[in-house]
Order: C-alpha cells, then structure tokens, then sequence
C-alpha cells in the first residue's frame, strides 16, 4: 500500500498543476495529498509498531533460551559434582587421592570435550554439589 501511495502521489500533484485556476479542482488535489500524506505517516506508524513487536518477540526468546541454557548447565555442572561425590565414596578414596583423579578428569575432559572442565572447575563442581545437596532448590 505504501508503494501505492508514493506512485499516485505525483499523478494527484500533476492534475493540481495542469489545471491551475480551476479552485475546486486545486483544493481536490491538496486534499487527496493531504490524505495521502496522513495515510503514510499512519503506515510509518504501523511499521514502527510491527517492528517493535517484532523486536519484543526476539529479546523475549533470547532471554528464555538464555534462562534454559543457564538451567541446564547448572543441573549438569551440579550432576558432575555428584558422580565425582559418588565415586569417591563408592571407592574410598581420600582427599589427596580425590585431587589426583581431578586431575586426571580435566586432563582428558579438556581433550575431548574442550574448554571448562579445568581442575578448579570440577573441584567448584564437586563442591557445588556438596554445598546444594538437592538440585531442585537451585532452578525454583
């Protein structure tokens, strides 16, 4: 409709200046531009508003999706912590011991996974664990 407005616009304009002298025909033609000018403004109008929408819409799932992604890194990093609690206790082993395994974890963590999964990484995890021991509190 927009596109309308802007190819008969001149067409109206070129009436107003043919026929010069003739004031009805002259005050016709200003108030077909008058509308056609009013009815742009209310598309700009629109568009502003389909845009902020739009705009509204996209933060709006870029923050869900940020909020779940957080969630489920919390719940993973939580249950790595916990294996390694359980591991331990499965087979007694001591906090020295305990340290070495880190170790060893991030070491092969890190290579086949990649970043975030350095030793004081899975000791935080180990320890984020014991310090929440139950998961549900932590994501409501």
């Amino acid at each position: 409709m927009f596109s309308i407005i802007l190819l008969y616009l001149p067409i109206v304009y070129s009436e107003f200046v043919k026929k010069r002298g003739n004031a009805k025909l002259e005050n016709q033609a200003i108030h077909k531009i008058i509308i056609f000018t009013s009815m742009k403004k209310d598309i700009q109008k629109n568009q502003d508003n389909l845009i902020d929408n739009i705009k509204e819409i996209i933060f709006s799932a870029r923050k869900s999706a940020a909020i779940n992604v957080n969630n489920e890194l919390i719940t993973a990093y939580w249950n790595i912590g916990k294996i390694i609690i359980e591991n331990e206790k499965a087979n007694n082993i001591d906090y020295s011991s305990s340290r070495q395994i880190i170790l060893e974890l991030s070491k092969q963590l890190t290579n086949e996974i990649g970043r975030g999964f350095s030793r004081s990484n899975l000791f935080n995890m180990r320890k984020f664990c014991l310090e929440y021991p139950d998961v549900q509190t932590l994501s409501g």
